[in-house]
């Protein structure tokens, strides 16, 4: 008996002693911390080591590749232009990757989410000749943002890396993702509806179905097979989901269909876009 006892003290002891929280964007790569906390790069909560490496987080990219980003200036201040610089690497030797299949004629794609989900803009990031990729651009508001950077190497699928950023300056209150438009907005003059069924729920595919009246839609499309692009962030900002579709006309009606199959619970925010008009959705995973 007291050999057990002895053994269910090291157990616990060894449990709380040896427990290890990191960031769940990895904003640190595998830095670890003894205790919770928030991060000190994107303060966010720290969460314990095996939770953090979740399928959540490994859906977004492979151990084989990483990118770097820098910024010049270093410190990043609202309405002050700022160039980001991404460069990628292959993990196993540290070289810079240099082989990636081109997405719309462009090799890196950056959306910069502001963490509330409240801002969001795309780019493609432009070569410059040695391996690295700029953008230039400027934030009117202050907080925390992440720069989803997308690329596919040659051979393998397309990889997605969170990376954050902290800006200097006035931030700004925005408003709770439930007060946000849930099953219908406007996308410039057109209205649109979104149609959940199934709807989507944990570990399980559903369809988020945005239907449209075809003669609204058309003013905005630069042709009929124009690409509808929807991009999805989870409310903790751990998971992230793009994809383009054009769209569909089917008995009458008008419609662009996407599945996801979301791996947590919770409010995930819905970008869809059309040329440069977009409309704002959301829904909620149920356990």
């Amino acid at each position: 008996m007291n050999l057990l006892k002895t053994f269910l003290f090291l157990f616990v002891f060894s449990s709380q002693v040896f427990a290890a929280y990191l960031c769940p964007m990895l904003c640190e790569g595998k830095k670890t911390y003894e205790k919770p906390g928030t991060c000190p790069v994107c303060h966010m909560n720290l969460t314990p080591e095996k939770d953090a490496e979740d399928e959540s987080i490994k859906s977004l990219s492979s151990i084989e590749y990483r990118v770097e980003m820098t910024s010049e200036p270093k410190e990043v201040k609202t309405n002050q232009k700022v160039v980001l610089t991404f460069t990628p690497f292959l993990t196993k030797d540290g070289s810079i990757l240099k082989k990636l299949i081109a997405e719309n004629q462009n090799l890196i794609a950056v959306d910069l989410i502001s963490q509330d989900l409240s801002r969001k803009e795309s780019f493609f990031a432009e070569s410059d000749k040695k391996g690295s990729f700029k953008l230039s651009t400027q934030f009117a508001v202050g907080g925390n943002y992440l720069a989803y950077v997308r690329l596919t190497p040659e051979g393998q699928r397309r990889q997605i890396f969170p990376l954050a950023i902290k800006v200097s300056g006035v931030e700004q209150k925005s408003p709770a993702l439930t007060e946000l438009s849930k099953d219908k907005s406007w996308i410039g003059t057109a209205s649109v509806r979104l149609v959940t069924k199934p709807k989507p729920q944990l570990y399980k595919y559903g369809h988020l179905r945005f239907q449209f009246k075809r003669s609204e839609i058309a003013g905005l499309l630069a042709n009929p097979s124009e690409n509808l692009k929807m991009t999805i962030v989870s409310e903790d900002t751990t998971w992230y989901f793009e994809e383009e579709k054009p769209l569909t006309t089917e008995k009458g009606k008008t419609f662009v269909e996407f599945y996801v199959r979301p791996p947590k619970t919770g409010l995930y925010k819905i970008w869809l876009q059309v040329g440069k008009n977009r409309a704002e959705f959301h829904f909620v995973v149920k356990s």
